[in-house]
């Protein structure tokens, strides 16, 4: 059983607000020590915090919210958040492993394992994974959410929450030139994040 693909890939052009005082980019942002071969993990952590500053102030100021109408803006948002309020952990993939992970397909074996986290973000080598336009993919970040539980934000005085009706995984990533993809993964219970084959986002490995 394969994961199914909602069509296709959404993207945007990513603006990211120049102001300094973004209370929500120290709370993900984490000292690590930037790792040779990889992008560094506090550009991530901006990228991640600014969708939180945007509808801050989208609310504040009584602004159109931009998630409710803009489904890579939701997904952003709802991930952002969830990294935001839960502990989440922070992987950088071996070269080696990510090569046989994109080579073989999995096993019965590995479609038992049931999914244990929820949220995260995943850091590849860079040059590794290439996608259109001459580009590669660098990280992504993840969210899995289960049928009747509902993810909220609450902000500002202000609650918005989704509640999905099946099993999904999102992601969002970012390439370089500032466009930012996601999409969503359709899961059963047994499935596990090792079935979530790159290729089947669009991307050409």
């Amino acid at each position: 059983m394969h994961p199914k693909r909602v069509p296709p890939l959404k993207q945007h052009k990513f603006a990211p607000s120049l102001e300094e005082d973004n209370e929500f980019f120290s709370k993900i942002s984490r000292n690590y020590v930037q790792v040779e071969g990889y992008l560094d993990f506090s550009k991530v952590a901006f990228f991640l915090s600014t969708p939180l500053r945007n509808l801050q102030q989208q609310i504040k100021y009584k602004q159109p919210i931009k998630m409710l109408t803009d489904g890579t803006a939701s997904t952003h948002t709802y991930i952002s958040w969830s990294l935001l309020n839960n502990p989440f952990p922070v992987y950088w993939v071996r070269t080696s492993l990510l090569q046989e992970l994109i080579a073989c397909e999995p096993s019965e074996r590995d479609l038992s394992v049931p999914m244990q986290i929820k949220t995260g973000v995943i850091l590849f080598p860079d040059n590794l994974i290439k996608a259109p336009g001459r580009r590669y993919l660098r990280w992504l970040a993840f969210l899995d959410q289960h049928p009747g539980k509902v993810t909220s934000i609450q902000m500002e005085k202000r609650l918005i929450y989704t509640r999905p009706t099946t099993r999904t995984l999102t992601w969002i990533t970012m390439f370089d030139n500032a466009w930012q993809y996601s999409g969503l993964i359709n899961l059963s219970d047994s499935m596990c994040l090792s079935q979530i084959h790159l290729a089947d986002s669009n991307l050409e490995t």
